[in-house]
């Protein structure tokens, strides 16, 4: 039966029955990715908006049918359905998608009865399989133009996929150590710290593992390549637990585990749930149960240190002053479960770990602790194993382990209530127990709120540091009107009752207006009844004076000047009582202590496999559940998870729009929750009104404001994205004490020193500032100003040694630099443009965000075409060469030429000496990458000699430009073979750049000098030479030449006969390059990839698929040189797996090729394929003849001259003298034309 294979993981590749297919359109690739990862039909109007974002409807739904239209030449005209207006992939065919199974196994592991986060024997295949199905970041290689919409979603599939690969990763290193196969466990560490080599959890687990496979010397070198790794790469030094592993990897010494000393003595209880029902259904097996039980307990405790100090059957009590108590209980769980306990099956144990408070309390009476410790046991479940606080902080916890906590409880024997906690492992029973069972002193008198409460662990334990202090007796929960505050004040009070013997009470100020009736809603709560004249405050100033009380206060904000007063008078009229406030807007006390409150965690992507272990989305399908009992997660998880994006995991924002899952699908509540916030609201009548709308919670919050905080808090709408101070006092004449007044109200947060606003409220005040006509078009101008202005101060850092800083200062601007770009293209603001234009192109080349460039450069270009205003000329052939240059440093480097030629004639219509010069720069360059160096030497040439002849004034810019240029000739010099015209040349660039301080621009000639000693054989120097120039890339994040010095570096470790270096630089080469999107670069570095699986890693099949990747690029881009040399090399994979013909094949190809270039050296090249082949069918004669003619061609490359002089040695030791004399002259007489015609014509190669 036919079946189809899309693969994503890595380049895309679409195959029918293992036959890779020829998509006849660029665009074909794309749509069936969206519809294999959607797994749903799509309408057109949707697929047509995400592949041709940026054209009106019309023209994408046009450019659609014809992609449809191609599906039958490509073969796939059965593989997809199309339905009326619905179009998707035909699921009755046998249709195998790469991503899906990748997720499908790695979901595997949740159906083991485990939390999401740990591991058990059954995950480790599952995972593993999945790491094997993962060949390279989703969609690797693949850009679509005029598709932001399209590659939006391919970002985040890819990310979220990443993310899944890398936990994957370090699940498996956490499981193959937790069940003793280090050696795995070091391969994945490895491979985990390779994909991600700042992740110092990974650093970590590596260097354990070493240790504790006795690995001290390479454990020892590990750290020292970390510790350069961290010193060269961040300026800073490892962390202090790695430098303490780092001193016990130094002793050499690894505490056996029973002999590890304990803090203080802890004691270890267990017995069977339920025993004498378990008893009884044994019968007369009770005796060989006993027997096993015991051995389990005996074995193990001796194992980990313990001694057995009483046992009573089922009871058994156990002492650990050395050891690992904690990994003891887990370990006798583990050997229940897998002991054959017969028909009566494992008894269901349970355990209680009991530690004094200090070592100084080891001698407490014995009869005294164990009675405590049975007080735990008696109130746990089976399959638990739980501790008190005191005792969790001696415990060394088991790796993949995590700590339950179990709130506060009152025990038997225990003075006051004690806080509990349980281990979660793998190895334990995957239950989730009743609460323990134990009473609270005292009732609460809170609300009962519904829905179930959910999440905010972190919040919760950060609650608990906070009331345990002894400043904190003034709490604020502070956050946005909807965030949660108040559930999350009564959980946190419910599950912290036991400390407060003197009661807990909750006061609703919601509906008071008056500050005054504060102290009479208390008293009221508090049951209190005011006597005489005396002042209400002082006097429940005095009941309250030595009460250990909780008070919560909810909804302070609209009381907070005057109710603040009250509070102050109360905490200073008393010793214990502690208060907790909910508000929208800090109190400003000195008493005060603050959390921000904000919304539940949200999934990172829409494609988060374990989608369920976020807060928000749990909320949701709760919530859902209650109003539509049959809803399900599934085929759902995508829009779920975009809803609790877009209200940014606001609880009632969430509540709100699962409301409405009777009435609409998840991605149409998805769809008008995007166009318009006022689709979340809600009339139930156990809401109150000012929760019945998210508009409804805006404005309460707005009335709160004053008239100058709704002016300045609309105008800083206008920021797309985070903001700084200064850009909102200039744009928005925001000042930092508005600022901060609006971050006490929550309507902003403050995160890495720049300002963020919610986004739910970003709309409503985008929809004040918009109903502002006059104000937000004056804003609007304001934020170009600002942004044009901010990029030409940038401008002046970007050539001095402060470059690194103006780019880092841009690039956590560059989508409000965007936003202004766009703006001004809009309104035709062609005024600041120069201000924008040369920093912006600096931006872009220095860190390689090509695409993104081309994107900018498209949009001005596009609106300046349709102006066609003749005073806007010379800004339009900037942007025709800036866009050119883009197009160029993606791959498409014939198309870029055309662009670059057309703006030179514009520039030189205009006299722009400075334009000219940079395109002739850019145009030299050009060439040199298509192999036309002496084209390019001579406009390089004309640049240089324009520099020297105009009258420019001074500046840093002129001097890097000038050496830029420089740079590029000494290049240039390299490839015509004068080295040491070049070495000067590049030698004086790179002195230049350094005298000034411009980083980027010293690293060409630096690669170009590694070049010269590489090509001299001095690899050591060439390294040297690379590193430097690699150094400088990577502090300055410049990812295209960090991917083409890691390229250089794999041919330099190569020679240096050190394949696995040379095979990690190449890999790291194209992962970095991939995140350019220059093509043409991929397809060279995937060229040299299948080079090392061919000749190293010893597997063609895997080269032949590489090769087919870069082929596949080098056509699109219709570079045929790197064609030409691809099929020469695909043509050496196949001869290796004896696929004679279509090595033939691709030899011919490469020969046409070579000659449609009218290239005598690539057509020599393409010859030595031929040689090759000959050698391998028995014809050694025709090859060594074929051998003599090229090498003795005078205008054969240098690179084709090694490879041919390897093969005639080779061939000369398998043959006779007189044959080989024969192939000499041969050689000599032989007319290359004759020959080549020979071959054409499909000779054997024994008539040749």
């Amino acid at each position: 039966m036919p079946h189809l294979t899309i693969s994503l993981l890595g380049p895309p590749q679409i195959a029918q029955d293992g036959v890779p297919i020829k998509i006849p359109t660029y665009r074909l690739i794309p749509l069936i990715a969206y519809l294999a990862i959607t797994g749903t039909s799509q309408t057109r109007e949707t697929l047509a908006s995400l592949l041709w974002s940026e054209s009106s409807l019309t023209h994408a739904l046009a450019s659609l049918r014809t992609t449809l239209w191609r599906l039958k030449s490509a073969g796939l005209e059965d593989w997809i359905k199309l339905e009326n207006n619905e179009i998707s992939l035909n699921y009755q065919k046998t249709i195998e998608i790469d991503v899906l199974d990748f997720k499908a196994k790695i979901n595997n592991c949740t159906s083991h009865g485990h939390p999401p986060s740990q591991i058990c024997l059954f995950c480790i295949p599952a995972l593993t399989e999945a790491i094997e199905l993962y060949h390279g970041e989703f969609m690797s290689g693949f850009n679509l133009s005029k598709a932001q919409a399209f590659d939006d979603w391919r970002l985040q599939e890819s990310e979220a996929l990443q993310i899944l690969y890398l936990d994957a990763l370090e699940k498996l290193v956490r499981g193959h150590r937790t069940f003793g196969d280090f050696n795995m466990a070091i391969q994945y560490a490895r491979t985990w710290l390779r994909q991600d080599r700042y992740n110092e959890t990974a650093q970590y687990a590596l260097l354990q593992l070493y240790l504790i496979t006795g690995q001290r010397a390479i454990a020892i070198n590990q750290y020292k390549r970390y510790k350069d790794f961290l010193s060269h790469e961040l300026g800073i030094q490892p962390s202090e637990e790695i430098n303490t592993l780092y001193k016990q990897i130094l002793s050499g010494r690894v505490t056996p585990l029973a002999a590890q000393k304990v803090k203080t003595p802890i004691f270890l209880i267990a017995d069977i749930e339920k025993a004498d029902v378990y008893w009884a259904q044994s019968g007369n097996n009770k005796d060989n149960i006993l027997s096993l039980y015991h051995a389990i307990f005996k074995d193990t405790s001796k194992r980990f240190g313990g001694q057995i100090l009483q046992r009573s059957e089922d009871s058994i009590t156990m002492l650990f002053e050395n050891g690992q108590p904690l990994h003891c209980a887990v370990t006798i769980h583990l050997k229940i479960k897998k002991t054959d306990w017969g028909e009566t099956g494992p008894p269901n144990i349970r355990m209680v770990l009991y530690s004094t408070a200090t070592e100084d309390d080891r001698h407490n009476n014995f009869s005294m602790i164990t009675r405590a410790a049975s007080s735990l046991l008696s109130i746990s479940w089976g399959g638990q194993i739980v501790f008190l606080e005191q005792t969790l902080r001696v415990l060394d916890q088991p790796p993949g382990s995590k700590i339950k906590d179990l709130g506060f409880h009152t025990l038997m024997d225990i003075k006051g209530p004690v806080h509990v906690y349980e281990l979660i492992h793998p190895h334990l029973p995957a239950i989730e127990h009743q609460p323990l069972q134990s009473g609270n002193p005292q009732s609460i008198n809170f609300p009962n709120l519904t829905p179930a409460f959910i999440g905010r662990e972190a919040e919760l334990k950060q609650l608990v540091g906070l009331i345990e202090s002894p400043a904190g007796r003034l709490i604020s929960l502070v956050g946005p009107g909807g965030v949660g505050k108040t559930r999350l004040a009564v959980q946190f009070a419910t599950q912290i009752a036991g400390q407060f013997p003197d009661g807990i009470f909750f006061i609703s100020l919601a509906p008071i207006q008056d500050p005054d009736l504060i102290p009479i809603i208390l008293a009221d709560i508090l049951k209190f009844s005011f006597y005489g004249p005396r002042d209400h405050n002082e006097q429940l100033g005095n009941y309250l004076h030595r009460m250990n009380a909780l008070l919560v206060f909810d909804n302070f904000e609209h009381l907070r000047l005057e109710g603040a007063k009250f509070l102050a008078i109360l905490l200073d009229r008393t010793h214990s009582l502690k208060i907790l406030v909910t508000t929208r807007e800090r109190l400003n006390m000195l008493a005060e202590m603050t959390m921000e409150v904000r919304g539940l965690s949200v999934p990172p992507s829409e494609l988060t496999d374990n989608a369920e272990s976020y807060s928000s989305i749990r909320l949701f399908l709760q919530n859902a559940k209650r109003i539509s009992p049959r809803f399900i997660l599934e085929d759902n998880t995508s829009a779920i998870i975009h809803i609790c994006q877009l209200v940014n995991g606001l609880p009632l924002g969430i509540i709100l729009a699962s409301s409405w899952v009777r009435a609409y699908s998840c991605m149409q509540i998805a769809e008008e929750v995007e166009k318009n916030f006022d689709f979340l609201a809600n009339s139930a009548s156990d809401l109150a009104p000012r929760h019945r709308s998210l508009r409804a919670v805006f404005d309460t919050s707005w009335e709160l404001l004053s008239t100058d905080e709704r002016l300045i808090l609309s105008r800083l709408s206008i920021f797309p994205v985070a903001f700084t101070t200064q850009a909102a006092l200039e744009i928005c004449a925001a000042s930092p004490h508005i600022l901060t007044a609006l971050l006490d109200k929550s309507l902003l947060h403050f995160e890495n020193n720049r300002y963020v606003m919610l986004e739910t409220f970003h709309q409503y005040a985008l929809g004040k500032l918009e109903g502002l006509v006059e104000e937000y078009g004056a804003t609007k101008a304001k934020f170009i100003d600002y942004y044009a202005e901010f990029c030409r101060q940038k401008d002046q850092g970007l050539y001095t040694p402060h470059q690194r800083q103006a780019l880092d200062d841009m690039i956590s601007e560059i989508e409000n630099i965007r936003t202004a770009w766009n703006w001004m293209v809009e309104y035709d603001r062609w005024d600041v443009i120069d201000k924008f234009q040369r920093p912006l192109l600096t931006f872009f080349v220095m860190f390689g965000y090509f695409v993104q460039g081309r994107e900018f450069y498209r949009l001005a270009l596009t609106r300046l075409n349709s102006l066609n205003d003749p005073t806007l000329g010379l800004i339009r052939a900037s942007m025709q060469q800036h866009e050119a240059w883009m197009t160029i440093r993606i791959g498409f480097v014939n198309e870029g030429l055309l662009g670059l030629t057309a703006s030179l004639e514009a520039f030189h219509h205009y006299n722009s000496a400075w334009d000219i010069v940079m395109s002739l720069m850019l145009l030299a360059d050009a060439h040199r990458i298509l192999g036309n160096v002496n084209q390019g030497k001579k406009i390089i040439e004309e640049a240089l000699q324009l520099i020297q002849d105009s009258d420019f004034p001074a500046s840093n810019y002129l001097v890097a430009l000038t050496a830029n240029c420089q740079s590029i000739l000494g290049t240039i010099w390299i490839e015509l073979g004068d080295y040491e015209q070049a070495r000067s040349i590049l030698q004086t660039s790179l002195a230049t750049h350094r005298r000034i301080g411009t980083y980027y621009g010293t690293i060409l000639p630096l690669n170009g000098l590694g070049k010269l000693a590489y090509l001299k054989a001095d690899f050591i120097q060439s390294r040297d030479l690379y590193q430097q120039a690699l150094e400088t890339a990577t502090k300055i994040y410049d990812q295209r030449g960090m991917a083409l010095i890691h390229n250089n570096l794999g041919a330099v470790y190569e020679n240096m006969a050190c394949p696995t270096e040379s095979y990690h630089h190449v890999l790291t080469a194209l992962k970095i390059c991939k995140e350019t999107g220059d093509r043409r670069l991929i397809a060279i570095i995937l060229n040299n990839l299948a080079y090392h699986q061919l000749r190293y890693l010893r597997h063609p099949s895997e080269a032949i698929r590489t090769y087919h990747e870069s082929i596949e690029i080098f056509s699109d881009l219709a570079d045929l040189r790197g064609v030409t040399y691809s099929y020469y090399d695909i043509s050496k994979a196949y001869l290796q797996v004896s696929l004679l013909d279509e090595a033939r094949n691709y030899c011919l190809r490469s020969l046409i090729t070579a000659m449609t270039l009218d290239s005598i050296p690539l057509v020599l090249h393409a010859l030595h394929g031929f040689a090759n082949l000959y050698a391998n069918v028995d014809d050694p004669e025709w090859a060594l003849r074929l051998c003599n003619l090229i090498e003795n061609h005078p205008q054969i490359e240098s690179d084709t001259q090694k490879r041919v002089i390897v093969s005639r040695v080779e061939l000369e030791t398998r043959l006779p003298p007189e044959i080989i004399q024969a192939a000499r002259k041969w050689g000599d007489s032989s007319n290359l034309q004759d020959v080549i015609d020979q071959i054409l014509a499909k000779k054997s190669p024994s008539r040749l």
